[in-house]
């Protein structure tokens, strides 16, 4: 029957095709005593039990985004005001971009690996041991630059501990690949909204009928960052780390 190919598909596509034959042909069984209707409620119930973690792992990963973008921008204005005089302006921009964007995809994808997951999970615990250090050298760096430094070496340290460890190369080549995915395509998006407001002659000051516009933009880079970032985090699970667990076989307590 053409609806029993589209639901095994559709259960194929968040577990093995094996698995999706089997749940199937056990519906499809019963579905000639309990009807039509019971078989699609039983099947949408199948299809949230083996996805549920996902849309809960990306919508908080989307609030850790927005949490980081309010807070880091936050810090940066004030830290501008304060301490400009004492910085060479290049540099310091250049230094809080790439900090920047680092912690929006480091945030992100600890929110969604740790939930969809579990904090046992190899790169969840990665990124939970790095996400501090980046956090303490965003805040502390410019007034106190040995924090930069000691940052940098622990992160070094660290990446080391990892390789050194060949059962755990893989997760360091997965994280290296969400870092590099996610702060590539953060700075793409804000590339290319930039261009964008150029395009629509919106320049400094900024005049209030474009202040929509611009938070328009702003939520849709976000959006984008947040789902390279989860995306990255899933296929890396898939490609490198050899784990795709079902949302239903996760231990609840990691």
């Amino acid at each position: 029957m053409r609806s029993h190919a589209v639901a095994e598909w559709i259960v194929g596509r968040v577990t093995d095709k094996g698995r999706a034959a089997s749940i199937l042909g056990d519906l499809e069984e019963l579905t000639p005593q309990k009807g039509r209707l019971w078989f699609w409620l039983s099947f949408v119930g199948i299809v949230l039990s083996l996805t549920w973690r996902r849309p809960i792992a990306f919508a908080a990963a989307v609030l850790a985004t927005f949490v980081w973008a309010w807070g880091y921008s936050y810090l940066v204005m004030s830290i501008w005001r304060s301490h400009a005089y004492k910085l060479p302006e290049h540099s310091w921009m250049f230094a809080s971009n790439v900090l920047g964007r680092i912690g929006t995809v480091l945030l992100t994808a600890l929110m969604y690996s740790a939930i969809r997951y579990g904090v046992r999970d190899g790169l969840t615990r990665l990124t939970l041991v790095l996400t501090p250090i980046v956090a303490a050298t965003v805040i502390y760096c410019w007034w106190q630059p040995a924090v930069l430094a000691v940052s940098i070496v622990i992160g070094i340290l660290v990446a080391a501990a990892y390789i050194a460890n060949k059962q755990r190369i893989r997760e360091i080549l997965a994280f290296t690949i969400v870092i590099v995915v996610g702060s590539a395509g953060s700075a793409l998006a804000s590339h290319v909204s930039s261009l964008y407001l150029h395009h629509l002659g919106y320049g400094r000051p900024v005049p209030p009928s474009a202040i929509w516009m611009i938070l328009w933009i702003s939520l849709c880079e976000l959006l984008l960052t947040t789902l390279l970032v989860t995306i990255a985090c899933s296929r890396t699970h898939g490609w490198l780390m050899g784990i795709e667990q079902l949302d239903s076989e996760i231990d609840c307590s990691r």
